[in-house]
């Protein structure tokens, strides 16, 4: 019985999962660090949160920024947030426009 609603529960995170958007897939990002010379900041703070898995967060941001015209994604914080439940996780970036 145990076996069965560990293989339930992995059936149903892997059903979660974020998936990277054709636009997202340009969007290069880098973490702890500045972006290059050549990129303005936009103006939003982009965030992703209550994710099973650290992908799905920059997944979910990299197609954020996308969506906003983007290309590049300087992440700034990224956090494991345990509860009672396990826990997910949650992040904070910037977007920028590079040439």
């Amino acid at each position: 019985m145990k076996k069965i609603y560990i293989l339930c529960f992995l059936l149903i995170a892997s059903s979660c999962a974020s998936t990277l958007s054709s636009k997202g897939q340009n969007v290069k990002y880098i973490t702890k660090q500045e972006a290059p010379d050549n990129c303005k900041q936009m103006p939003q703070t982009f965030e992703s949160s209550f994710d099973l898995r650290m992908s799905d967060v920059i997944i979910n941001m990299r197609n954020e920024v996308a969506e906003h015209g983007g290309n590049f994604l300087v992440i700034d914080t990224m956090n494991f947030i345990s509860g009672g439940s396990g826990g997910y996780y949650s992040g904070t970036g910037r977007g920028y426009i590079c040439d």
